[in-house]
C-alpha cells in the first residue's frame, strides 16, 4: 500500500530534519484497562535533555492520546503532532517514527518493536522504567 500525501509530507519533513526525535505516547485503551502509562515528567525531562544535547532537534509525537500530548507538551516550539493515521493504519505511524533518528519510547509493544528495529547509528533512546510510569484514574 502506498503512503497517502499526508504521510509522504511528514516522511519528507522527518527526513529533512537535522535531528528528528520520535516520541511515542501510548494512552487510549491503557487508561481504561488500568495499564501504566508514561508520566508527563518523564517526557518533558527527556525532551529537555534532547534540546540540550542535540543541534536543532525536531520532535515528532505519535499518540493515541493526542489531546493529552498537545496539552502536556505545549511549551515546546519544535513539535510536530502526527495525528493523521487511524488505528487501522498504525503501521504508517510505525514507518514514520522508524525514520526518526532519536526516540523517546512508551511502555508498549509498539515501542519495543521500534527500539528493536532501530537501525540508526548513534541514536539517543529513552525507555521508561517502572518509576517513570503511573496508573491514571
Amino acid at each position: 500500500e502506498q503512503m497517502n500525501e499526508e504521510n509522504k509530507q511528514i516522511f519528507d519533513v522527518i527526513k529533512s530534519a537535522k535531528n528528528p526525535v520520535g516520541v511515542h505516547i501510548r494512552r487510549g485503551d491503557y487508561l481504561n484497562l488500568k495499564i501504566p502509562v508514561v508520566k508527563s515528567e518523564f517526557l518533558i525531562e527527556k525532551m529537555e535533555y534532547m534540546m540540550k544535547t542535540l543541534m536543532e532537534p525536531e520532535f515528532f509525537v505519535f499518540s493515541n492520546g493526542m489531546d493529552w500530548a498537545k496539552e502536556t507538551l505545549k511549551d515546546f516550539d519544535n513539535v510536530h503532532f502526527v495525528d493523521i493515521n487511524d488505528e487501522a493504519h498504525g503501521y504508517l505511524d510505525f514507518i514514520l517514527m522508524n525514520e526518526c533518528i532519536h526516540r523517546i519510547y512508551s511502555a508498549s509493544s509498539f515501542s519495543k518493536w521500534l527500539k528493536y528495529l532501530n537501525e540508526h547509528q548513534n541514536s539517543i533512546e529513552f525507555t521508561p522504567e517502572d518509576k517513570d510510569l503511573t496508573i491514571e484514574t
